[in-house]
This record gives structure tokens, sequence and C-alpha cells, in this order.
């Protein structure tokens, strides 16, 4: 999949997406657009700890689960799919992470 961004993507046939700018312009839009990607619980917890700033027990406590090991877990998970992502995307972000 080729992705050139651009701030306002578009959904193309085979999945591609088609952006205007450059990718560098705004590394947060594609994570924003990435997280969308994600299972909804893996997205929930994602979206509640990093953009709301809630505790695991916060976030366990608002999504009816038993824990907060639960969020801890479905939270790891989804930063693990999108650094995945992250990674296939773009191999070279890779180095940036040291």
């Amino acid at each position: 999949m080729k992705v050139v961004y651009t701030g306002n993507p578009q959904v193309l046939e085979h999945g591609e997406l088609l952006w205007a700018n450059q990718v560098e312009h705004s590394k947060g839009a594609l994570v924003r657009f990435l997280i969308a990607e994600l299972p909804p619980s893996h997205r929930a917890a994602v979206q509640m700890r990093y953009y709301g700033r809630l505790t695991y027990q916060q976030i366990a406590d608002s999504l009816g689960w038993p824990s907060r090991g639960y969020a801890w877990m479905y939270c790891r998970r989804g930063m693990d799919k999108l650094k995945a992502r992250l990674e296939e995307l773009y191999p070279e972000w890779k180095e940036d992470e040291q």
C-alpha cells in the first residue's frame, strides 16, 4: 500500500490512499488516521489514554471492563499495532526510536 500524505485522505480502489501534501507536514494526522483503523476496543483504549489522559482504572470503569489490566492490555496491543503499521509504511522511522 502506498501512502502519500496531504491532510485530506481519499480512499481509492484497492485500498490505496491519496494524499496531496508531504508526510512530514503532519505526522500527527497520519497517526490519527491509523488509530481510526484499529479495532474498536484498542482504538477506544488508546484514545482515552493518550488523548483523554485517563488512567487505566478510569478507562476500565468507562468501558465496563473488570480491571485496569484489561485497559492496559488493550492500550498496549493498540500501540503495538500502531507501531507495526507505521514501521510497515515508513521503515526509516524505526531508526528514529533511539
